[in-house]
């Protein structure tokens, strides 16, 4: 992704620019893959501190923050299209398809 949209732009369909690795500004999904592991290991620190599992981690001397700003404790109970319909679907959990977060 360039400039958060999708797509390097540099043509996946009838046309590409060449040189495309020097184009694509580098963001290969390193970026996204590092964000992605930060907050899975947040999410188990976090998970560690509520259910006060043993050893205790220590709160004063214990940083670990989030890549991006989520909290995923707040959002499990979070349901899309509770009342089922045609254009609707079947009710969803988006923290259940997101790929980071796991309840």
């Amino acid at each position: 992704p360039v400039f958060g949209v999708k797509g390097g732009a540099t043509g996946g369909g009838r046309a590409t620019v060449e040189p495309q690795t020097d184009i694509s500004l580098g963001f290969t999904g390193d970026l996204e893959a590092a964000g992605e592991a930060q907050n899975l290991l947040a999410a188990l620190v976090d998970n560690h501190r509520y259910h006060g599992v043993e050893p205790t981690l220590d709160d004063r001397t214990l940083e670990w923050p989030r890549a991006f700003d989520v909290e995923d404790r707040a959002l499990r109970r979070i349901e899309i299209a509770r009342s089922p319909g045609p254009s609707l679907g079947a009710p969803r959990d988006p923290v259940r398809h997101y790929r980071c977060l796991r309840g």
